[in-house]
């Protein structure tokens, strides 16, 4: 790279400031273009209901597309115009919400049973609408009028409860935590897969390295995990037949699906960064603490940041209003948590 245009990106983006040097920030991107790139193949097989055995109509390939082009623009408008080391990418919730949410009630309206436009074309419009009232409301400076009624205690339970979530999405993609019909999620019969030793040995790589200062701990872990996945992939085809249909073998995903980015072996040790946030948290006082809880609790629960987030929100005006303390609920705050509620009872409550 020239020296010019080099110091010229080093002012930029405030490496002095911040401390940042070249190889750190390589080796950060990395990480988390390794950590979160299974949206590639997840979001298409979620939206085109492949994933799901059901056609919803939307094409896998141009998901794809799609899903890789807005992860790249809105990841680089973050960098060049907020100059933010945030990633960005489709919430894996609310894919959830629009196949089985939005489409079915898309679906029940009267152009779609008419034939006129189909279901997800319509869900994809509901979607444009909300975007522009998202737009609307960040240029009106509305969106930061908003964050700023949040106590720091919420603000670290926002970051805490990402990092619940990251972590949950890791160990469900890695096949640790599978689907229970009675207890909802399980841990997996099959500890001693092929899989979960991969898991296994890059999650412990990851944490002994991030235990002893190395940097880059999270991407050796990465890499360790991959390059074993290709290992035993190949030696597994050549296990005798009866060694290839026990269950904890036939099972496994390198043998289903090959897909070795599934192993997300940092997902643990990031979102265990990311709770760090939850010891600052005003946990003596009820008021903080309550609302804190379940935006912890309901980011990962729920699947979606933003419901989680809307019940921190409801819970601290409510708590703080029988609790003593409702002269310190401000108007904005008092106007969300209400418009959230109607929300809850009125239109989520019939979806």
């Amino acid at each position: 790279m020239n020296g010019s245009v080099k110091t010229a990106l080093e002012r930029f983006f405030d490496f002095p400031v911040h401390g940042a040097t070249w190889r750190g920030e390589i080796v950060g991107g990395t990480t988390t273009f390794l950590t979160m790139a299974y949206i590639v193949f997840v979001q298409p097989a979620l939206l085109s209901g492949a994933m799901f055995g059901l056609s919803t109509g939307l094409d896998f390939g141009a998901v794809m597309t799609a899903t890789c082009l807005s992860a790249a623009l809105a990841t680089v408008a973050m960098g060049l115009y907020a100059r933010y080391p945030i990633a960005l990418a489709p919430g894996m919730g609310e894919n959830f919400v629009f196949v089985f949410s939005l489409i079915p009630a898309a679906a029940t309206l009267p152009a779609v049973r008419a034939g006129v436009v189909q279901p997800w074309q319509t869900a994809l419009g509901v979607i444009l609408v909300s975007g522009v009232l998202f737009v609307i409301l960040s240029l009106t400076g509305a969106r930061e009028r908003i964050l700023d009624v949040l106590s720091p205690s919420l603000k670290r339970a926002i970051a805490a409860g990402i990092g619940l979530f990251i972590a949950f999405i890791g160990l469900k993609n890695a096949g640790l935590i599978v689907k229970d019909p009675g207890t909802a999620v399980r841990l997996n019969p099959h500890v001693t897969s092929p899989g979960m030793f991969i898991f296994f040995v890059g999650l412990f790589i990851s944490a002994a390295l991030w235990a002893r200062g190395v940097r880059g701990a999270l991407l050796w872990g990465i890499l360790a995990a991959v390059a074993l996945a290709w290992g035993l992939r190949f030696g597994l085809e050549i296990l005798p037949p009866l060694w290839r249909e026990r269950p904890s073998v036939a099972e496994s995903a390198l043998i289903r699906h090959f897909q070795p980015a599934r192993t997300l072996v940092s997902a643990p040790p990031f979102g265990a960064m990311m709770m760090r946030q939850a010891a600052a948290i005003a946990w003596e006082d009820p008021t903080e603490a309550v609302p804190a809880f379940l935006i912890i609790l309901g980011i990962p629960l729920t699947y979606s940041i933003a419901d989680g987030l809307a019940l921190g929100f409801i819970a601290a005006a409510v708590v703080k209003a029988l609790g003593g303390k409702a002269r310190t609920i401000r108007p904005v705050e008092a106007i969300v948590a209400l418009i959230l509620l109607l929300y809850f009872v009125g239109i989520r409550a019939r979806m």
